[in-house]
């Protein structure tokens, strides 16, 4: 049972309350929990890392108006390479639903007023097939990330942090690919960079 000091909406109960939830019981399971979105490319799942406003929904969001699947919005959980798929629906910030049309204000949920995007059924569960980083800067580049730096590129993401044997859940994903990919923070680019990171990652639409 979920206990709040005020009364919640379905919206918001269904995120952030049980995300924050499920976050947490996939922590202390052993699983990496990862503050992430992932989209489903043709041989598994591609992580999406970022900070708040480094894009992570906006990305999501192109892929969904490019017919492409999303298994998770801002929380992906994974058990050693298998990925499982999150809440069917994207929260955009309003700039990101007016560029795509994209979503119904549903208010203000937990620090911010949000656009919500519903998905459509995919698997519950599909293979990782690595990780990408996302990074504003005036060039569009991917570039790979060395396994040496890759578990420090995790950790910075992951959504709780425990004193002890916290970056045990990592290690089964370090071998896996990753790519920093970076880009202008302009609208205008953003089919020209996501046609690169397609290309770069040997995704085909």
């Amino acid at each position: 049972m979920l206990h709040t000091q005020a009364p919640v909406t379905d919206a918001a109960l269904l995120h952030p309350y049980l995300g924050s939830t499920a976050l947490a019981v996939a922590a202390w399971a052993g699983r990496c929990a990862l503050h992430a979105g992932s989209f489903v490319g043709p041989d598994g799942v591609w992580g999406v890392l970022g900070e708040r406003e480094d894009g992570k929904s906006s990305l999501l969001a192109w892929m969904v108006s490019h017919g492409m699947n999303v298994l998770a919005d801002d929380l992906l959980i994974t058990d050693g390479l298998t990925a499982m798929a999150g809440p069917r629906f994207i929260d955009l910030r309003e700039g990101a639903a007016r560029r795509f049309e994209l979503g119904s204000d549903v208010g203000v949920l937990g620090t911010r007023r949000r656009w919500r995007v519903p998905l459509g059924p995919v698997p519950a569960e599909l293979p990782v097939r690595g990780w990408i980083e996302l990074a504003w800067g005036p060039d569009v580049q991917v570039q790979p990330i060395p396994i040496s730096e890759r578990m420090g590129v995790l950790a910075r993401h992951k959504g709780l942090r425990f004193p002890v044997g916290d970056d045990v859940s990592l290690l089964h994903v370090l071998r896996l690919p990753a790519f920093r990919f970076s880009r202008p923070q302009d609208w205008d680019l953003m089919d020209t960079a996501m046609e690169q990171l397609l290309i770069a990652l040997d995704v085909r639409r």
